[in-house]
């Protein structure tokens, strides 16, 4: 479980599962794209800089945030050691800066650049994403 998330164990049944947020990037080239670097922001960190911080960490590059993709309540996730959480989930656009991408920590066994018709399958809201990050005029998709 990432480190700054909020949960409930198994030993504290009575008391319902806490949300908290995670943020994900998605970038693109032009000809490439990347989608479901994801992360969880630490206390009171904003946005854009955990989303930054967390490509930095996982993919070992920077990006630079260029505009909200979405943000939408996931449904209960519950981890296999029974730990529950409803995850918010913030989407980015960024554009890749600089580095090499390549496995940069323990959360990640493989990364690498797709042609974004060739992208593997996503969850829904990683799917959407990829879509509103491609789509060069796109408004920020949240429901309603």
């Amino acid at each position: 479980m990432p480190r700054s998330a909020t949960h409930r164990s198994p030993s504290s049944a009575s008391s319902p599962p806490c949300s908290t947020s995670a943020v994900g990037c998605s970038w693109c080239d032009g000809r490439t794209a990347e989608s479901g670097r994801t992360g969880c922001l630490e206390p009171g960190e904003q946005p854009a800089a955990g989303a930054v911080r967390e490509v930095r960490e996982e993919a070992a590059v920077e990006v630079a945030v260029e505009r909200l993709l979405s943000v939408e309540a996931l449904d209960l996730s519950v981890a296999p050691n029974g730990d529950q959480v409803y995850w918010h989930a913030i989407g980015m656009r960024c554009r890749l800066v600089s580095g090499e991408v390549r496995v940069n920590d323990d959360e990640s066994v493989a990364v690498a650049w797709f042609e974004p018709d060739a992208v593997p399958a996503l969850p829904p809201h990683q799917a959407r994403c990829l879509a509103l990050a491609l789509a060069p005029d796109a408004e920020p998709w949240f429901l309603r």
